[in-house]
């Protein structure tokens, strides 16, 4: 065996061009870092490759394990390209040494080592003021929440895991990556290849970094065949037309599960709409675009009878359709979101009310009553017993359920918000055109606390109307009343000063137009559309696939299922829904009835 070893020499050029060494080096590292350690040993025995060389190893274990100084120690053999390299790669290590000792409440060793080793190695004055100023934390919250260590662990030895983990990738960044290579390397680069294959970024298609409702499928890449193009499942024909409002439909948006959809305008009533497979099956009616102007329809013991418009496009709904009408509101309802567990949704109306309704019954739970103007938007947080409101009254409010208001910020009229739950941020659109990020900490006695004085924001160029979260809490949508659908980087929020892509074509100038994140992987971004149409780009690099026609007035929101990748819904002026199917689908679906 090591005989048919040495017949291939480790620096041997691959006729693919690749490095025979980095090929089983890649696959060296995959092996350890789905558990099997073993293989892995017997690849570096048999193949007299090693991952890691011992120095570099030890380094890596020193920091994992916080052994500052042998970490320190081993920089030498990091093969950094420059005394400024090994100079940063101490300053981090000790920098965290630092945050480390603060932390345990061992203050001597900690001003010992800002003193003796930080300062000597000549860092940025206002940096080591910084730093030093962790000393007078209060408490181990107070700590975490200026140093970056906030949420990122359920207890201490979380916190300590995560971040010496996070100061190993920030090194990574200095240290060459034929020396440290890089974690996940061979995902990455197959990640890299499928995003190619279906021209979308990379990061969209890791499952791993989604944030998915539980009962959604985890996105399953398939690494025998080519990724489909992006027009390949695209949702572009009307196959179901759901009824029951009646005037302007302004938001709808999916469960998280899926099978219901609620939606809410203009005539004050909120619709929860049961919308497993079969009720998305096609109605021959419902691909008509023909004008629905002037129909109305009739609410009576849950079931809606058609009493107007064109029969060629219109479809009676079914009471199977409607599970509940919420009529408790005093005004328009512009907004709505369901629960994390899809138990209850709430409302928001342009009186300055929010009502809690469950789902399942239809019942209003609570009205909650402290804005003096129209609620623009809320946000559910991930324990399911507390929320956000912003409103045009200047005022974010964190609510408990039973009514109580734990926290106000005042400040500038809200305009949209959104809640990342994996981070804990919440990002609030506001009429001076920025994008500001909240951190959602929790207080000593568990409570939720938004920390308004660690807010971020980011300008926008332009009239800012509403937002929508990727599932990884990575990029945000922003709609602006310029024609204009803008997606930024929060990843890199602190650098952005500009989008990194636009999405332009539709029509959106006087009203509240949103837009979503949708299909396989998110590789869609849709928009609705002042001139009666959904526009869908592709994500990527902004250009647009589809402009789908079927409303008959401007078409205010679209809400992409998360269990049917396929599917979407859109709502608009014409006090219509819309389901949208691929083409395929409604034509296998129009053969089979």
């Amino acid at each position: 065996m090591d005989g048919c070893c040495d017949a291939y020499p480790a620096d041997e050029v691959l006729a693919s061009g690749f490095a025979r060494s980095d090929v089983v080096r890649l696959i060296t590292q995959s092996l350890y870092a789905l558990g099997y350690h073993r293989s892995a040993e017997l690849l570096e025995g048999e193949s007299h490759v090693k991952l890691l060389s011992a120095d570099v190893s030890e380094f890596r274990r020193g920091i994992l394990d916080g052994r500052w100084d042998d970490a320190g120690a081993r920089i030498p053999a990091l093969g950094l390209e420059s005394p400024e390299a090994a100079c940063a790669v101490q300053f981090l290590i000790l920098e965290h040494k630092y945050l480390e000792l603060v932390d345990e409440q061992r203050f001597a060793p900690a001003l010992d080592c800002l003193r003796a080793q930080l300062v000597p190695l000549g860092a940025n004055p206002l940096k080591l003021r910084t730093l030093a100023s962790f000393l007078l934390c209060a408490e181990r919250r107070e700590l975490h929440e200026r140093c970056g260590w906030a949420n990122i662990g359920a207890s201490a030895g979380d916190v300590r895991i995560a971040a010496r983990q996070r100061l190993l990738r920030a090194l990574q960044a200095l240290i060459p990556p034929s020396v440290l290579v890089p974690e996940g390397r061979l995902e990455a680069l197959l990640l890299q290849a499928m995003a190619q294959q279906a021209a979308l970024p990379a990061q969209a298609l890791s499952a791993s970094a989604c944030d998915t409702a539980a009962h959604a499928p985890r996105p399953r890449w398939d690494l025998f065949q080519d990724a489909a193009p992006p027009c390949a499942h695209l949702a572009s024909a009307c196959v179901r037309v759901l009824e029951a409002h009646r005037d302007e439909a302004w938001c709808v948006a999916f469960c998280r599960g899926g099978s219901r959809l609620a939606s809410a305008g203009k005539d004050g009533l909120a619709v929860i709409w049961s919308t497993p497979d079969g009720a998305l099956a096609p109605d021959r009616r419902a691909s008509s675009p023909q004008s629905t102007d002037g129909a109305a329809s009739t609410i009576a013991s849950g079931e809606c009878d058609v009493v107007g418009g064109d029969e060629g496009a219109r479809t009676a709904v079914e009471s199977r359709e409607v599970l509940h009408v919420l009529d408790g509101h005093s005004a328009p309802v512009c907004y709505l979101q369901w629960s994390p567990d899809d138990s209850q949704l709430l409302t928001c109306c342009t009186a300055g009310r929010i009502c809690r309704w469950a789902a399942a019954t239809g019942a209003l739970e609570r009205l909650y009553a402290q804005h003096e103007e129209a609620v623009q938007a809320c946000a559910w947080l991930p324990d399911g017993r507390h929320f956000i409101s912003g409103g045009l009254d200047k005022r974010l409010l964190l609510w408990a359920l039973d009514g109580s208001v734990l926290q106000a910020w005042h400040g500038v009229r809200v305009t949209d918000l959104a809640l990342a739950r994996s981070s804990g941020q919440l990002i609030v659109l506001t009429a001076d055109q920025r994008i500001r990020l909240f951190p959602i900490l929790a207080t000593h006695d568990g409570q939720p606390r938004l920390s308004t004085a660690a807010e971020r924001s980011l300008p926008v160029a332009r009239p800012v109307t509403s937002c929508a979260l990727s599932s990884d809490a990575r990029q945000l949508l922003v709609s602006t009343a310029s024609d204009t659908v803008e997606l930024w980087d929060l990843a890199q929020a602190a650098e952005a000063s500009e989008p990194t892509v636009c999405y332009v074509g539709h029509r959106h100038a006087r009203f509240v137009v949103r837009s979503a994140f949708g299909g396989h992987a998110e590789r869609f971004v849709l928009s609705g559309s002042e001139d009666a149409q959904v526009y869908i780009w592709n994500r990527a690099d902004g250009a647009l696939l589809e402009v789908l026609a079927g409303h008959s007035g401007a078409v205010n929101a679209v809400a992409w299922s998360p269990t049917q990748h396929h599917v979407f819904a859109s709502a608009s002026d014409d006090h219509t829904i819309r389901i949208w199917a691929p083409k395929s689908r409604t034509d296998r679906s129009a053969k089979a009835q």
